[in-house]
């Protein structure tokens, strides 16, 4: 899934926190982010804050209960 447009980076990140199991970022360059990790929180949200940065790439999470806590925030 992707992340939808103009989504609330921190309300997202704070919707990460409360996931039980790793939730992954996959940016098409092929990088990958377990957004778990306050360092690639760090990262992920210095460049999406950027004015000129788009997101592409999926996020993907194990815990069925975990995709149902980020659903307001991912498009198919």
């Amino acid at each position: 899934m992707t992340l939808q447009n103009g989504v609330s980076i921190p309300a997202f990140l704070e919707a990460v926190r409360q996931c039980e199991e790793d939730v992954w970022f996959e940016s098409d360059e092929q990088d990958l982010f377990n957004l778990k990790s306050q360092f690639s929180q760090y990262v992920f949200a210095t460049a999406a804050l950027k004015p000129d940065f788009h997101i592409n790439g999926t996020v993907t999470c194990r815990c069925r209960k975990d995709l149902e806590k980020l659903r307001d925030f991912l498009q198919d």
